[in-house]
């Protein structure tokens, strides 16, 4: 199974109403992905049918059960999105809190790793495409937040893991009132729409950033070669 990059939106149960899936789909597709099929079991489910099953197990609040069958979970979806290889969404129940669910979209980690590793002071732009979905994914009014991350930890050394900060890396969307937990000496701070902050942290100095340069290749090394 290879590692994979996500974008991790974050709502609350509160807000579920009678079409939430629905519309939440239907605002990803203004967002420029585009339906492409299910996925594992949900192959041969047409759109409807998905929408359907994910509303009805989101509506009672399901989670898979450790003994339970994968087909009785959620339903994923595989999308096209700006030549990635594979971008697939899925939902999770009950994450990060019990009253909190999110919806994940992921894209292979290889297909962002190596141009990152060749040029990790500045966004390449592979990055700049899923920031962009992010950014207009935020404007789903029940969205809380959004968390982009490496699933290998590519990504995790950086100046603001070193102080105990949250982490950005390489960024993440929250609410005004949460962005003062990023300081602005660490943290690249604009505003979005909906009260939101995109935030992600600051270029290090010369001297880290040739640290973080070396540091980038090996890890890139040892991600290729392990």
């Amino acid at each position: 199974m290879p590692a994979y990059f996500s974008l991790q939106a974050v709502f609350n149960r509160k807000d579920i109403h009678p079409a939430f899936v629905r519309d939440f789909y239907n605002h990803l597709f203004k967002c420029d992905l585009k339906f492409k099929s299910g996925f594992l079991d949900a192959q041969g489910l047409s759109f409807a049918e998905i929408v359907d099953w994910n509303q009805h197990k989101l509506e009672n609040n399901f989670r898979l059960g450790m003994d339970e069958h994968h087909s009785n979970d959620y339903k994923q979806i595989l999308f096209d999105f700006c030549e990635f290889s594979e971008v697939r969404g899925y939902w999770l129940n009950n994450y990060p809190s019990d009253d909190e669910f999110t919806f994940s979209i992921i894209v292979p980690e290889s297909e962002l790793v190596e141009s990152y590793a060749t040029n990790p002071l500045t966004t390449n732009e592979e990055i700049k495409k899923l920031e962009t979905l992010a950014i207009s994914m935020w404007d789903f009014d029940a969205m809380q937040s959004i968390h982009a991350s490496w699933e290998s930890g590519f990504g995790a050394l950086s100046p603001a893991q070193n102080k105990g900060l949250p982490i950005a890396d390489p960024f993440v969307i929250v609410p005004e009132e949460y962005a003062k937990m990023f300081p602005k000496g660490i943290f690249i701070q604009t505003e979005i729409s909906r009260n939101g902050v995109f935030l992600k942290e600051q270029p290090p100095s010369l001297q880290k950033k040739l640290w973080s340069a070396f540091s980038h290749i090996v890890r890139f090394f040892k991600y290729c070669f392990k």
